[in-house]
């Protein structure tokens, strides 16, 4: 996917339709890759706790240092498989991340 969106050579708005915070983890970590004009947004959730997230606007805030980062952060503390640190402190570990 990743892949696809750096193929993408115009001013484009992408959609991605995502239930699980991979998808943004890889897009966010890819973010540096992807042409300035594309706007990226995911519709994340199931059911009725469906919103759209502005990708673009995540990356701003967050920045290129964490952005790059956030994958490792996420394979350690909340991807699908048994991490590391499962169950050992997801909030800490975050505020030390965001900080």
């Amino acid at each position: 996917m990743a892949f696809f969106l750096c193929q993408l050579k115009e001013e484009k708005e992408v959609v991605i339709k995502c239930s699980d915070t991979d998808i943004l983890v890889i897009v966010l970590a890819n973010m540096e890759q992807l042409p300035a004009s594309l706007k990226v947004w995911t519709l994340f959730g199931a059911g009725n706790n469906r919103r759209y997230i502005n990708i673009n606007k995540v990356y701003d805030v967050l920045g290129s240092k964490k952005c790059s980062g956030l994958s490792a952060f996420h394979a350690l503390t909340g991807c699908d498989f048994k991490p590391a640190f499962y169950r050992k402190g997801k909030v800490t570990v975050g505020t030390v991340f965001c900080q």
